[in-house]
Parts: C-alpha cells; sequence; structure tokens
C-alpha cells in the first residue's frame, strides 16, 4: 500500500512553505508551544484484531495517533465527541455497522474523511457507502 496520498493528506504545518505573512508572525523567542501542530488523529473502527493491526502497521510512517475501537456503537459515539484526521470504517460490526455510523456521522454534520473497508465487493455495496457519505 503506497502511504504517499495519506502522507499528502496529513501533512504538518511545519512541512508547509513559510510565507512572507506566517514569517512576520513568527517570533524565534516564542516558547508558545500551542503554535506546534499536533499530529493527525486517526479512528480504526475494526472488529477484527489481525486487521486492525494490519491498517495500524501501515499508517504508523504518519506519526498519527491512532483509537481502534471494535464496536459500532462505541465508534459512533468517539467519533461525535472527538475531532479526528480520518476515519478508517469496517462495514460490519458489533452494535451498528459501518454504513448507519457513517449516515448518521454525515446527518450530524460531519466532514471527517471517511474510509470504509469491506469483504463486500459488489458495486451496489461500493454505491452505497459512497452515497451516504463516505469518501473512498
Amino acid at each position: 500500500m503506497d502511504s504517499s496520498p495519506l502522507k499528502e493528506l496529513f501533512r504538518l504545518d511545519s512541512e508547509l512553505p513559510m510565507t512572507e505573512a506566517s514569517l512576520s508572525n513568527f517570533d524565534a523567542r516564542s516558547t508558545d508551544l500551542s503554535i506546534v501542530a499536533a499530529p493527525p488523529r486517526i479512528l480504526i473502527v475494526e472488529d477484527d484484531e489481525d486487521i486492525a493491526r494490519l491498517i495500524a502497521m501501515h499508517l504508523e510512517d504518519l506519526n498519527a495517533e491512532l483509537i481502534h475501537s471494535i464496536r459500532g456503537d462505541h465508534a459512533l459515539a468517539l467519533a461525535r465527541d472527538e475531532t479526528w484526521n480520518l476515519i478508517v470504517l469496517d462495514l460490519r460490526l458489533p452494535g451498528i455497522g459501518g454504513l448507519d455510523i457513517c449516515r448518521r456521522l454525515r446527518e450530524h454534520g460531519s466532514i471527517t474523511p471517511i474510509l470504509m473497508l469491506t469483504a463486500k465487493s459488489s458495486e451496489l455495496d461500493r454505491v452505497l457507502g459512497l452515497e451516504l457519505g463516505a469518501d473512498d
């Protein structure tokens, strides 16, 4: 899996070119650490531990904070209550299924990117996921 598109998505502010405006606001003597960009936060919603470990292994290069949830109802609460840069979402979950989680998040106004993972391979399943608000 080539993680370069993900790396581009989660590029830290410190990796962006500095403009004159940003340089004029920078004080090298400042000790305010609140301006340091936080690592990206990724919620992995997967009930199969082996698959969750594999996903996490591929995302380690991002130096992201990875949080894993195995239940759909727990993941929905986490997704609503906290800020995430990405949600990796399985479809078949105990509690609430991934399609329902996606639909509820989008109805709630969430714009967090959602990447759905599933063993389902039919075009209808893929279209349904995208129509409910998944990004890929």
